[in-house]
């Protein structure tokens, strides 16, 4: 990182996670660039625009945001206008892995995400961290979510001064500062900061909390107090729903599914019921089918509706329909085979044409003349019919 950079950084209030302040005054642990797109689930019916706020997060784009693993406000800020006025996207998702930044430009941006609620549904997720800077955007949307492993939080502001006087005297460097304004050299580098400086460096860092803790207060529906008394710490799983700074426990994947409309979330099972019922009042059968599947029910497609059968049955007036289903289904039974009722039923295969069928596929099926069957329940309690009609053949 080039020393322009760094010393902006030092010398900036930042909204950051200490435990990364390390990492960027080193500029390591950094490799990921900010990229915005449009996430199409398929069979979804409600598209999602993906912005990612990815890295350590600046005011503005350097021209090496990449190289550095910096996000920019002014990038993110762009991409989500796009998306806000882009017809084709349904809602918005902030996909965010983030330490956080500096506190200039942060405000106005979480300003406008929150003032564009209503507009289209909002959302974000911590995919994995969503800290300090990168928290105040998470916070601006409408749910915020976070995976298992992730954690939300660090709302707080820190500020840095680097003291290399020691270093210089040791080099065998002597800087010598010529300003005007007696405050004019208050942070420098060089020199240790004076009374005056960390006075005026603490009223700068508190302005900017207090402003931090208003803006997550009202984005979050939390009192200024609730805010202050998470301490800038760091929470994960239920603890960050606990303390007002996340609204569920939901995976990358989990998020994209509920949020496009892809699958049913139910908070446990004593809902199933309810859930199931309101299922089948509102909504089609294909629908229904479609649903039960993906709560990963797999409807038995082997055994013939004979309930479907009665009805259809008595609405034709037909009632030997059933009696010749019963039949069909009771040889396919005794055979082993019941999956094949259905194609005969559909095909409207004759009794003596339907045995015929069965017995081929029995004995293709098994290699051999021999016949292994179990009286089920519809048998008649005396020789097995199938059986009985095979020893004709045979006699033939």
């Amino acid at each position: 990182m080039n020393k322009t950079i760094l010393s902006k950084l030092i010398n900036t209030p930042l909204m950051i996670a200490a435990g990364k302040l390390d990492a960027i005054l080193s500029a390591k642990d950094i490799d990921v660039s900010l990229q915005g797109g449009m996430f199409k689930p398929n069979k979804a019916p409600q598209r999602i625009g993906v912005i990612t706020v990815y890295g350590v997060l600046t005011h503005r784009s350097s021209g090496f945001d990449t190289f550095f693993g910096l996000s920019s406000y002014t990038q993110i800020r762009n991409t989500f206008r796009m998306a806000i006025s882009d017809d084709s996207i349904d809602a918005i998702l902030f996909d965010i892995d983030s330490p956080g930044g500096e506190a200039s430009g942060v405000f106005d941006l979480v300003d406008e995400i929150y003032s564009a609620r209503g507009k289209k549904p909002i959302y974000a997720i911590a995919n994995e961290s969503a800290y300090s800077a990168a928290y105040a955007i998470a916070s601006s949307a409408d749910k915020v979510f976070l995976s298992r492993t992730a954690s939300v939080g660090s709302v707080g502001v820190i500020a840095v001064h680097v003291d290399q006087s020691g270093f210089d005297e040791q080099r065998g460097l002597k800087y010598t500062a010529i300003f005007s304004g007696d405050r004019k050299n208050d942070f420098s580098s060089h020199n240790p900061l004076s009374d005056e400086a960390i006075k005026t460096a603490q009223k700068s860092v508190n302005k900017t909390y207090d402003l931090f803790v208003q803006t997550v207060a009202r984005n979050r529906s939390l009192s200024p107090k609730q805010v202050i008394d998470t301490q800038a710490g760091i929470f994960d799983g239920h603890d960050a729903i606990k303390s007002g700074l996340a609204d569920d426990v939901l995976s990358w994947d989990q998020a994209i599914q509920t949020l496009s409309g892809g699958t049913i979330t139910m908070s446990g099972s004593k809902n199933l019921k309810q859930d199931l019922t309101n299922l089948f009042k509102e909504t089609s059968d294909e629908e229904v089918k479609l649903g039960l599947a993906q709560l990963g029910y797999i409807p038995k497609t082997d055994v013939p509706d004979t309930d479907k059968i009665k009805e259809e049955g008595k609405a034709t007036g037909k009632n030997e329909a059933m009696t010749y289903a019963k039949e069909i289904i009771g040889l396919c039974d005794l055979a082993g085979m019941l999956k094949m009722s259905v194609s005969l039923i559909e095909k409207n295969v004759s009794i003596e044409d339907a045995r015929r069928t069965i017995l081929e596929a029995k004995a293709a099926e098994s290699g051999k003349n021999e016949i292994i069957s179990t009286v089920g329940a519809t048998g008649t309690g005396e020789i097995n019919p199938l059986i009985k009609d095979a020893m004709r053949r045979k006699e033939a």
